[in-house]
Formats: C-alpha cells, structure tokens, sequence
C-alpha cells in the first residue's frame, strides 16, 4: 500500500504540472489533498478463502446497488474491481475435489457485478516457452475472461551464462494474447519508484537500491 500510495502521488505530481492551473480544480489543489480523496474511494480486503472471496463480492454487489440508489445526484468514477491473484486458494479448493464449487460461485459472482474487472492469475506455461499460455483454471473461467495479457521478466543475453547483479531490475515484458484481434508484439516495460516508465523510454539497465525496491 505505501508503494501504492507514492505512485499515486507521483503521477498526480506529474499530471498537476503537465496540465497546469487550467485543467481545472484538481490541477491548483495541494497533492495531498488529492491524494487523500483518490484512497478514500479505495476499498482492500484480505480474503483468506475461496469462500471468504465470493462472500465480498456479494458484499461488494449489495453496496454498489445502494450507492447506485443514492439521491445525491454526484457524479462518480466507474468503479474497479482488482483480484490478486484470482487462484490464490486454487490448491486448497482442488483438495476438496475436481469441481472447484467456490471457485465457480466466485466467478459468478463477478459476473453479476458487471464492473470492469482486473485479475492476475499465476502463468502455467506449455513445456518452457514463455508466453505459450496452458489453461489450468475450472470450467467457466475463460467465458469470463474477455482480454488475456501475459506478463514475464526479461533477462539480457549477457546474463543468461552468468547471473546479474544483485541490484539489477530487468524490464518486464507485456504481450496480449486475447482477443487475437488486440494479440500483437511483446512490449517492454520499467516498474520504477514513479510508475511504468515505457522500455523505449527507460535506460538498458536499471539498477535500484533496496529501499527502492521495498
């Protein structure tokens, strides 16, 4: 959450001064207060099981239909729903048996809540390609999922013989893979302290200290 927290902060620091005080409020407001306004909106929640998962979506679905009966007239934001991972409890679910019963309410759940929806899901890869994606989630997951984005580290070729420094960050690698309509090159990317910094943009090597990458 605090390396949330600064991104944040740094990218509303570098909107306010790319747009200036013509942009409107947010752009002559101090950062903090912004920033402020922007987490309170922000709803965490630790789910400890499969079944604690689908129990706040239903949480979250009774909440966002009294929020939609609010009389306030405000404008909001779409909500965002993000999932971290989706098969955290896969293993523990798989030793009840092969149907996967939570798993399958959870994504039901999810599709009744019609939000857009961000979720990480542990790669299980075809033999020892990188990015030759193999389904391993229950029946039901891929109806639901309707754009797929691979994610994996990029090492240099000087450091496939020999392993690189200890403070060394390679880039991470972004691919969409569905629908094959979006499907195209492997991009390039930096998570650096300010926030995705594009490969093109970002220098060959970049070396962070510990606390940078805390």
């Amino acid at each position: 959450m605090l390396r949330f927290a600064a991104i944040l902060e740094a990218e509303i620091t570098r909107l306010q001064a790319l747009h200036g005080g013509a942009a409107g409020a947010d752009a002559a407001r101090p950062v903090e207060d912004v920033r402020y306004e922007c987490l309170a909106r922000l709803r965490h929640y630790a789910v400890p099981s499969s079944l604690a998962l689908v129990a706040t979506l239903e949480v979250l679905k009774a909440e966002s239909a009294a929020e939609e009966d609010d009389a306030s007239g405000a404008p909001r934001p779409p909500p965002v729903l993000v999932i971290d991972p989706i098969c955290g409890h896969y293993w523990s679910d798989r030793l009840e048996g092969e149907r996967f019963p939570r798993l399958r309410m959870a994504f039901a759940a999810i599709r009744r809540l019609c939000l857009v929806t961000f979720v990480s899901k542990h790669p299980l890869y075809d033999g020892a390609k990188v990015g030759s994606h193999r389904e391993f989630m229950p029946d039901g997951w891929d109806a639901l999922v309707s754009h797929r984005a691979v994610l994996w580290w990029s090492f240099p070729q000087a450091y496939e013989a020999a392993p690189p420094p200890a403070d060394y960050e390679p880039p991470w690698c972004v691919k969409m893979v569905k629908p094959p309509s979006c499907a195209g090159a492997v991009r390039e990317f930096y998570l650096c302290e300010h926030g995705l910094v594009p490969g093109t943009d970002a220098p060959t090597a970049v070396h962070w200290s510990e606390q940078d990458r805390s």
